[in-house]
């Protein structure tokens, strides 16, 4: 039985051993847990998950669109992800590795595929299962499921916004609840904690190689579009984010979603960890900025805000306010 260095032990070392697919079946998993294993893992591996809880839990919105936002990227591996669609929900926790077409190793056992599961605080344990036995697992519910970039995948599951669900409240999965109601949503923000990130320096002027203007550094052969968010001391010496290397989910006022990092000395700065020009290109687009152009004070005046306010859902979401 393993219950220590899960993460080292079941998602890395097989991929030491020349592994390079995996497939699971996890009862819940985040795209921030499968960010940050791909982060950890120099070589290209597919991983193929099936999440099982979904059929009577559905998924929150913000995570769906990460989810399928992974699974349109090639550059960091090949990410397969569905969601099973017909009861009975399966609690499972099932791993299974193979160097190609030939099985590898196996195991199952309590952790999800999160970070929780597998780097939180949370006792977990995991024991060895021939991978064989684990792959038969995972195509045997492989047509209960749909994949999440499916164009039918929000009329088979339940997809809810987590930005009506502070601390995780038990909800009532109604297709209305979804619609946008800016005043109850501002009094349900109001009850959570919040903290609110400037773009400027102490002086009041724009950083103009820092920041939105990280990539405008061309003697460092600094992709242009490059950026990220500052953290001040009174916020990064704090609880309020997560330590670096953990991701969490960053929800947008415009309906999109990020999977971030703290990175930089103190952790002091707020970064896409797959692609630092992913926040660029998006803060370009938000204040009409040609995109590979420095963004100036006068765009974020004209734009109406020169900061963004973060408000934390919970230890792996955070919503991000960036409207007018």
């Amino acid at each position: 039985m393993i219950t220590e260095g899960l993460f080292e032990k079941i998602l890395l070392s097989p991929v030491k051993d020349s592994a390079d697919i995996l497939y699971i079946v996890s009862g819940f998993a985040s795209p921030t847990m499968a960010h940050r294993h791909f982060g950890a893992i120099s070589s290209r591996i597919d991983i193929n998950l099936i999440i099982g809880m979904t059929s009577s839990d559905g998924i929150g919105k913000a995570n769906h669109l990460a989810f399928q936002k992974l699974a349109s990227q090639s550059s960091i591996g090949n990410f397969n992800c569905r969601y099973l669609i017909e009861p009975p929900p399966i609690h499972s926790k099932v791993y299974a590795w193979y160097r190609g077409k030939k099985p590898f190793k196996g195991y199952l056992g309590s952790a999800n595929y999160t970070q929780n599961g597998f780097i939180g605080n949370q006792r977990e344990c995991m024991s060895e299962m021939n991978a064989v036995d684990g792959s038969r697992y995972y195509r045997s519910i492989h047509e209960q499921s749909i994949d999440c970039k499916d164009e039918n995948v929000e009329s088979q599951i339940k997809i809810y916004d987590e930005r009506y669900l502070p601390k995780r409240k038990k909800i009532r999965f109604e297709r209305e609840r979804t619609i946008e109601r800016d005043a109850e949503l501002r009094g349900i923000l109001t009850g959570l904690p919040k903290r609110t990130l400037s773009w400027l320096a102490n002086d009041g002027s724009l950083p103009e190689k820092s920041g939105l203007n990280w990539g405008q550094r061309p003697e460092y052969n600094r992709e242009p579009n490059q950026a990220y968010i500052p953290i001040p001391s009174e916020v990064y010496r704090t609880d309020f984010f997560p330590e670096a290397p953990e991701r969490f989910l960053v929800l947008t006022d415009d309906h999109d979603s990020l999977v971030c990092v703290r990175a930089q000395a103190n952790g002091k700065a707020i970064q896409t960890p797959e692609n630092n020009s992913l926040l660029g290109v998006y803060f370009r687009n938000r204040l009409s900025v040609p995109l590979r152009a420095p963004v100036s004070k006068n765009d974020l005046l004209r734009y109406g805000r020169t900061d963004i306010d973060f408000y934390k859902i919970d230890d792996e979401t955070y919503f991000l306010d960036f409207s007018v």
